[in-house]
């Protein structure tokens, strides 16, 4: 087995990166890793995205959503055994009321990741913390766009 975890702390509420997160259909706005789901969260279903890795072509996965617990972790399941086994997580954990740790990882099996890890991980890791930083950024500039609101 391999492993990818990246995580990014964001200033705003679990609800905010939640909401942004869970909406699917708007990451084609914001997500350069994931830069299409069609698809809803429902545990057992499954999702299409569009993976895009460095400059590579975009890639189409259709994993199953293994796990779903809302605000707190989102765990897809992609298998093309046995050239390739991951299981991509999400997990929420809030800090305090106004800052969430952001965790995103993948746990990798089969014969890609064996052979191919020293090229993989890095692609992965990198589009890892590109998406990390664009939800930061959306969030975090949505977040202060309805502070500066309520103050007036």
């Amino acid at each position: 087995m391999k492993k990818i975890e990246t995580e990014v702390n964001i200033n705003s509420s679990i609800e905010s990166v939640w909401e942004t997160f869970s909406d699917l259909n708007c990451h084609s706005d914001w997500n350069p890793f994931l830069t299409k789901i069609d698809g809803n969260l429902i545990e057992g279903g499954s999702v299409s995205i569009t993976v895009q890795l460095g400059n590579n072509k975009p890639e189409i996965a259709e994993p199953i959503l293994k796990k779903l617990i809302p605000k707190k972790e989102v765990h897809f399941l992609m298998n093309k055994w046995p050239l390739i086994k991951g299981e991509h997580y999400f997990i929420f954990e809030p800090i305090s009321d106004m800052e969430t740790k952001f965790i995103h990882g993948e746990r990798f099996y089969g014969l890609l990741p064996m052979f191919l890890w020293w090229k993989l991980k890095p692609l992965f890791t990198q589009g890892f913390n590109d998406m990390n930083q664009a939800l930061k950024n959306r969030v975090e500039l949505r977040h202060n766009k309805f502070s500066q609101s309520d103050a007036r």
